[in-house]
């Protein structure tokens, strides 16, 4: 399959774009602040632009590279959003990377996207031996559970292919209205 892109670095812009304004949609009354930290640690970033008012107090641990992040800060909690974004088709790989940097930070969303969707193998652990498990990141004793959603990127609407996401059934219920952002 051809990329649609020259770079993976080419898709970071619009994805952060779309990310600020889906965030915006869903927290209407709140501050919403999206990065491109594809260079940065997410710990530098958080203490350099003073982000950490409503984070988990281990936030300075946090050394890890995701592409884009995204920050929602109402009253006193701060929603944190990451997305890693690959410019071929999505493997297992992939989604073990931005599982261990979602099991570390605890985002409220986690988003693994690329124009090409996931390969076969992924949809088929996914879907015909439905093991949707291994998306969460969230120990769902005392929250509620948490699950990466894969996504197909749209170059052309510089938006996620709603018709086409993976992920655990309670979080396609949050997500609710998707399509609107």
């Amino acid at each position: 399959m051809t990329k649609l892109y020259k770079t993976e670095r080419e898709m970071y812009e619009p994805v952060r774009m779309w990310l600020h304004q889906f965030l915006q949609v869903r927290f209407k009354s709140a501050t919403v602040r999206t990065y491109d930290t594809s260079k940065t640690r997410l710990s530098d970033l958080i203490e350099r632009e003073r982000l950490y008012e409503g984070l988990s107090s281990d936030w300075s641990t946090w050394e890890i590279k995701t592409d884009i992040v995204g920050f929602v800060h109402d009253e006193s909690t701060t929603h944190l959003t990451l997305i890693e974004c690959k410019n071929m088709a999505l493997t297992l790989e992939h989604l073990a990377q931005l599982l261990g940097y979602a099991r570390v930070a605890k985002p409220t969303y986690a988003f693994l996207i690329s124009p090409q969707g996931p390969k076969r193998p992924l949809i088929q652990l996914l879907k015909t031996y439905n093991r949707l498990d291994v998306l969460s990141y969230t120990d769902t004793s005392d929250t509620l559970a948490r699950s990466i959603v894969i996504a197909q990127w749209h170059p052309r609407s510089n938006s996620i292919v709603v018709d086409n996401l993976i992920t655990s059934d309670l979080m396609k219920i949050e997500l609710g209205k998707f399509s609107s952002a």
